[in-house]
This record gives C-alpha cells, structure tokens and sequence, in this order.
C-alpha cells in the first residue's frame, strides 16, 4: 500500500468510456464497464457495448470473452458517463453483480465470464432535480454497493435498492423532486 505502479489495460487508450472499480471474485480481478468502438462516437449511446477486461494478479489484464453483451442488451439514456456501471463480488452469495445505469440491467455471474440478466431496474431521471441539469454529474450517475451481512445495498443512478439473493431488488430511495436538492 506504499508503493504504487500504473498498469496498462489494452485495448482501452481511445475507446474507454465507464470504468467500474475493480472486483475480485473467483480468483480474478475484473473491470467491466461500456465503450464506443469509435472515440467520435462517445456521446451516442446507441454505438457503446459492454465490455470485460480480467486480471489474476491485478497487473496483467486481457479483455475476457463473455457474454455479457447478449445479456445486458442495449444501452440507452447516459451510458456513457463515467461509473455508470458497477461490480460487485459477493462472498456470501459467491457471484458477481453487475450494474449499468445507461439501461438499468442488472446480471449475475459465478465466475465473472458467464452471465445472466436477472433484473431491469428503473433508471429514469425524470421530474427530479437530477433531470433538471445539462450534464449528468458523476456521482450522480455513479453506481455503487455495500454489502451487510444480511443484504446488499446499491446505489443505481438517483435511486437506492437492496437484495438479499442478487436477484430480487427492492427500492428503497429515490431522489426528491426538488430543484436544487444536492
């Protein structure tokens, strides 16, 4: 925790758009996220695709073969906006979690390579203060999880769910509509 050193992800110099925080599960690290196949193309949510990249040390990183693209189906809305897709290994549960705020998919994995959509979760930003603004903020659109050791909490978008098997999510916050709320 001293002394650091930068790895190189390839693939990712002019096509990476939404990076999630590494996971570990399963005996690999793994970045999931979405790009455009073209950097002109960053703004325009219909050309991004998820994508997978895999460490076994955190240092050398290949991007995975998966089918996670067939899973999550199309992006739409903000899925271009940095952290706007998550993931999460749980020990308790031994899968993966996986969550991209650009189409509210939610997807499960023991081993972070096969795949199953289990949830559409709202992701609308309408009639909110969120919705009043140009862009989208980051932590705005950000997705984050906390574990207990009962349920697991996440952060999609302007919303907050919880489950207890990654699987059934309920909702449990959602930003006021107040211009201004912060």
């Amino acid at each position: 925790g001293v002394n650091w050193s930068a790895s190189v992800i390839p693939g990712t110099a002019l096509n990476y758009v939404c990076p999630s925080r590494p996971a570990y599960g399963a005996g690999r690290y793994i970045i999931i996220g979405s790009k455009a196949a073209d950097w002109a193309d960053y703004y325009d949510p219909a050309t991004h695709i998820a994508y997978l990249y895999t460490s076994t040390n955190g240092v050398d990183w290949a991007q995975a073969t998966s089918n996670l693209n067939q899973v999550i189906g199309s992006f739409k809305h903000y899925a271009w906006v940095p952290g706007s897709s998550g993931i999460h290994f749980s020990a308790r549960l031994q899968k993966f979690i996986t969550a991209f705020w650009g189409n509210g998919a939610v997807a499960t994995s023991p081993d972070g390579l096969n795949w199953t959509r289990v949830a559409t979760l709202d992701v609308s930003v309408s009639g909110s203060a969120y919705s009043e603004m140009y862009g989208v903020s980051v932590s705005g659109a950000e997705i984050a999880f906390i574990e207990t050791p009962t349920k697991i909490l996440m952060k999609l978008g302007v919303r907050i769910y919880q489950t207890t098997d990654g699987v059934n999510w309920t909702l449990l916050w959602t930003e006021p509509n107040i211009i201004g709320y912060r």
